[in-house]
């Protein structure tokens, strides 16, 4: 029995599925334009449908995440280059594109999958310590990861207030000292903080020979200009200077006028551009097939 008209919505586009054919798991698309929704796929066993409601985008998962096979070989090509001591090669990378392009997926993907297989690869004479910096708090239902750190709340950056700045800069210098295995005093003046976590990160470079630090930043460019500037301040400027040190950005909107030259100037930008049809429907049932087995379990969970 066929369920009726129902609208699926993706990162990238949206599609009206006409029919869902519980057998044959088919689906059939129509492209309908761009929402902010994405449908939930659960099974009605009294009338042999499988209907779809509304619900908030998904989240992300490895195994739904398809295309964006340049910018992925961009940054490994990086890390390539960065471990050979190219010195032509660019240390900035910043992929911009409008929202629901997957900007925020393609960052998490980049830390949770590629760098972290590339890093365990034992042919690869260097290895990588990615962090993941988000500047937007977390979808509800995203689990945070290893070496992941999120604002916590839109309006500390928001607000404007410096102290606020201060605060979130203090508390992620510290959570990235940490991460690095640099011990610092917990009541260091944010100057301090910044100078101290430079100037030990070098000495660490120098030191391992075959390390390769990824700073992965998301949502940059929506983030107050005022916070921006303390980012670059007491974190950036220092990091991007280094010469084993690849950061990566994403955001969307107006970007940032960065006064380190190696922010501003030496860099490589790339805007990521619409997924196609195909794709769209490969991510799509994939979501489909993730919800179908889900229900499964669960029904069968129930009547055994």
């Amino acid at each position: 029995m066929l369920s009726p008209g129902i609208t699926i919505t993706q990162p990238s586009a949206v599609y009206r599925c006409h029919r869902v054919d519980k057998n044959q798991h088919s689906l059939a698309w129509q492209g309908t334009g761009s929402m902010s929704r994405i449908s939930k796929m659960f099974g009605d066993q009294r009338n042999g449908r499988i209907n779809m409601t509304q619900t908030d985008l998904p989240v992300y998962k490895d195994d739904l995440f398809v295309n964006r096979y340049k910018e992925i070989e961009t940054v490994t090509k990086a890390l390539e280059n960065i471990a050979r001591g190219d010195a032509e090669q660019v240390r900035t990378i910043v992929f911009q594109g409008e929202r629901g392009l997957g900007k925020s997926w393609l960052a998490l993907h980049l830390h949770r999958s590629v760098l972290k297989q590339t890093s365990s690869d034992p042919r690869l004479a260097y290895r990588i310590l990615s962090l993941l910096i988000c500047l937007t708090p977390p979808p509800e239902r995203l689990q945070k990861g290893e070496r992941e750190w999120y604002i916590t709340n839109d309006n500390q950056i928001a607000s404007g207030d410096e102290r606020h700045y201060e605060h979130l800069l203090q508390e992620l210098l510290a959570w990235i000292a940490k991460q690095l295995d640099i011990v610092r005093s917990p009541y260091a003046s944010l100057r301090d903080l910044s100078a101290w976590l430079a100037q030990d990160l070098r000495k660490k470079l120098e030191s391992e020979q075959d390390l390769i630090i990824c700073l992965i930043l998301d949502s940059v460019f929506e983030a107050n200009r005022g916070f921006l500037d303390y980012l670059e301040r007491y974190l950036l400027a220092a990091f991007a200077a280094l010469p084993r040190v690849l950061i990566i950005m994403t955001g969307r909107g107006r970007p940032y006028l960065w006064k380190s030259p190696y922010l501003r100037l030496e860099r490589e930008d790339q805007s990521l551009t619409p997924f196609s049809l195909e794709q769209v429907t490969k991510q799509i049932k994939n979501h489909f097939k993730n919800h179908l087995k889900d229900h499964l379990k669960n029904h069968h969970k129930i009547h055994s």
